[in-house]
């Protein structure tokens, strides 16, 4: 059968190699593409294979906070300095004789500290990822990650939710046992790690999942298989 295109969802950011394009077609696969103009990384991802639950995540640009609250404290010390009388401060007399000098120097550094300081706050706010995935289901993978709100919070909620509707679908129509999924899913892990699509602590954390659940499997989850080949990404 021919795969059709369901819907499309591209998504631009301003970060470097952020963009996205999520492709979903009629035989419940996902085809992902990242990077700047979507040639990065390429991989299908077969819906049997996610969780239904999507996870918001957040990714903090530390680098940018930091000097953000470095230049808070000093715009807040030089503001002080500025605004307190001399007279009022410890060893008045000694400072006395340098208040023009500080007055003099204070004033055009405070203005440009708090400059700054609004500079990087707003630099903290643009840098801030936001991201909502979906994730394996036994090895807790984050396999579809979408951008928050491009091209629209809207446009993402509402591709999140045609996908949901079909892994509801596909699990109900799921005839393979759990013998057959956890190793699907782990051959499938192991194809996009040596794709270079997941890193190697993603992976190795993925496998230790997937067979710690394997292990916990009884004779009811490993009867009745299908020896159907299962796979969760094909390259070609």
């Amino acid at each position: 059968m021919q795969k059709l295109i369901v819907k499309i969802l591209e998504q631009k950011s301003h970060h470097r190699g952020l963009d996205r394009r999520f492709k979903l077609d009629s035989q419940n696969f996902v085809d992902v593409q990242l990077g700047l103009k979507f040639q990065n990384f390429r991989y299908p991802v077969n819906l049997l294979f996610l969780d239904d639950k999507p996870v918001e995540t957040t990714i903090l640009p530390w680098k940018w906070i930091f000097i953000s609250v470095f230049l808070t404290l000093i715009t807040l010390v030089l503001a002080s300095l500025y605004a307190l009388p001399i007279n009022d401060l410890p060893y008045a007399r000694y400072v006395t004789q340098y208040s023009a000098e500080v007055s003099r120097w204070t004033k055009p550094l405070l203005a440009g500290t708090a400059i700054l300081m609004l500079i990087s706050i707003l630099l903290s706010r643009r840098k801030t990822q936001r991201f909502i995935a979906l994730n394996t289901k036994h090895g807790q993978v984050p396999l579809l990650t979408f951008l928050q709100d491009s091209p629209s919070k809207n446009e993402v909620q509402n591709f999140i939710r045609e996908i949901r509707h079909r892994i509801a679908q596909v699990n109900k129509n799921c005839k393979h046992n759990m013998e057959e999924l956890l190793s699907a899913e782990l051959t499938g892990l192991r194809d996009l790690h040596d794709h270079k699509v997941l890193t190697d602590k993603e992976y190795k954390l993925a496998k230790k999942r997937i067979m710690n659940k394997h292990a916990a499997l009884g004779p009811e989850d490993i009867n009745k298989s299908r020896k159907q080949k299962l796979s969760l990404a094909q390259y070609q």
